[in-house]
C-alpha cells in the first residue's frame, strides 16, 4: 500500500484530503528495516568555511541512495555517519569542499555503504583530504570512482582508507590527479582493513605517488573446493622478513605473496604452509639466472 496526499483550494483556505491507492510496487527489502529513499538532482553550493555544514548527511539510514548530486563548497560532500547501512552513493559529482569529498565515518560505525562513478576532484581545500575517504567502518566498497583532476592543487588523496576500517574492497578505480598518494591504504600491518585492492590505475603525470600504506596488498580472494578462502597478496621482499615471512598478522595455510620485485635467481613469491601469526611460509617459483 502507499499514501498519496492531495490538496484543495476552498474559500476557508487549503484543507487536506488523503487518498489511499493500491499500487503494484514492492521493495526488494522489508519497509520495516530498511528505507528506499532516493536523493537525487540537488546542487548545493557552502560557503567553504571550516564551520561549514556537510552537503549531504545521512545517519541511521538502513539503505537508500545518493546519486546525480553536485555538492562543492561544504565541510565535507557526502558524509555517511553512524549507523547508516547498506547506503549506495553513486554518480554524483563532489569538488571543492573544506575536507573530503565524500566521508564514511561515525564512532558508531557505517556499515556495506558503496561508492561508485562518483567523480570527487579538488577537496582538501582548508587541509589535508581525499577524494574518498573511509575513516571507519566495515566493508565499504569503493568502486569505478575517477578522484581529482589533472594538475589538482588541493586534493592529497585520491581514496583513502583508515587502518579502523575492516573488510574495504577498492577496485576499478581512476586518480586522474592529486597533489600526494594516489591510494592511500591503512598503516603498514593493517593487513585487515583492505579486503581486496584490484584493478586501480592512476595518471602517473598527475600522481606523485600512486601507493602508499598497507606493504602486503590483497589482490585476490577465492574459495577453494573445501569452502576455505585462497587468498592472494602482492608484497615488496623488503617489506617481508628474511625475503619470506610478513612480520606480522595473522594469516592461514594457502595465502599467496607474490614478490612485486622479483629478481633473476630468486624466487616468485612465498607460501603459508602452516596457519599462524605469521605461521611457517615457504618460498616457491624459482626464475632461471
Amino acid at each position: 500500500m502507499s499514501e498519496v496526499c492531495s490538496c484543495l483550494l476552498r474559500d476557508d483556505g487549503w484543507k487536506w484530503r488523503r487518498d489511499t491507492l493500491r499500487l503494484s510496487y514492492s521493495p526488494y527489502t522489508s519497509p520495516l528495516n530498511t528505507t528506499d529513499v532516493v536523493i537525487e538532482n540537488i546542487r548545493t553550493l557552502g560557503n567553504l568555511i571550516a564551520s561549514a555544514a556537510d552537503g549531504i548527511l545521512l545517519r541511521r539510514m538502513i539503505g537508500g541512495t545518493v546519486r546525480n548530486c553536485y555538492i562543492p563548497g561544504h565541510l565535507h560532500g557526502i558524509t555517511l555517519a553512524e549507523q547508516a547501512t547498506s547506503v549506495l552513493v553513486t554518480k554524483n559529482e563532489v569538488p571543492g569542499n573544506y575536507l573530503d569529498g565524500i566521508f564514511i565515518g561515525a564512532t558508531t560505525v557505517p556499515e556495506e555503504i558503496t561508492c561508485e562513478y562518483n567523480w570527487c576532484w579538488s577537496n582538501g581545500v582548508g587541509a589535508t583530504a581525499a577524494g574518498i575517504y573511509a575513516q571507519a567502518g566495515l566493508r565499504h566498497n569503493i568502486r569505478h570512482n575517477r578522484l581529482g583532476t589533472s594538475g589538482d592543487s588541493f586534493q592529497s588523496y585520491g581514496v583513502h582508507v583508515d587502518a579502523a576500517c575492516g573488510d574495504v574492497e577498492v577496485s576499478r578505480n581512476h586518480v586522474a590527479g592529486v597533489i600526494s598518494i594516489g591510494y592511500f591504504m591503512g598503516s603498514s600491518t593493517a593487513y585487515g582493513c583492505v579486503r581486496l585492492f584490484e584493478g586501480n590505475t592512476t595518471n602517473a603525470t598527475y600522481v606523485p605517488t600512486a601507493y602508499s600504506g598497507l606493504n602486503i596488498l590483497p589482490v585476490r580472494l577465492d574459495l577453494g573446493t573445501n569452502g576455505v578462502a585462497m587468498r592472494k597478496f602482492r608484497a615488496q621482499r623488503v617489506s617481508l622478513s628474511a625475503s619470506t615471512t610478513p612480520t606480522g598478522g595473522s594469516w592461514l595455510v594457502g595465502d599467496d605473496i607474490e614478490y612485486g620485485d622479483p629478481q633473476a635467481g630468486d624466487y616468485r613469491g612465498t607460501l603459508c604452509v602452516s596457519a599462524g601469526s605469521p605461521g611457517t611460509w615457504k618460498r616457491y617459483g624459482q626464475a632461471t639466472a
